[in-house]
């Protein structure tokens, strides 16, 4: 699997977590994690209103495991 190549905005952001202080890394990485969650968050709450103004509609879900996404974007390791 071929990777997108990354924004500006990723391509910074690297820039700052590869020059900073690690203290300061690991609170941008936390940072970054919170807002990750308030996203998913907000979707629940989106996906749970939209069923409850559809009560006769097959319910909505989201599944928010991540960890096969992650691993199909991360591709097979002896892949060039």
């Amino acid at each position: 699997m071929r990777k997108r190549r990354p924004t500006i905005e990723q391509l910074a952001r690297r820039t700052v977590c590869r020059t900073t202080l690690p203290e300061v890394a690991q609170a941008i990485f936390q940072a970054r994690r919170r807002l990750i969650l308030d996203e998913c968050s907000q979707l629940q709450t989106d996906v749970d209103s939209r069923n409850d103004q559809y009560p006769n509609e097959p319910p909505h879900t989201v599944d928010m495991d991540f960890a096969k996404d992650l691993m199909a974007e991360e591709g097979d390791p002896n892949e060039e």
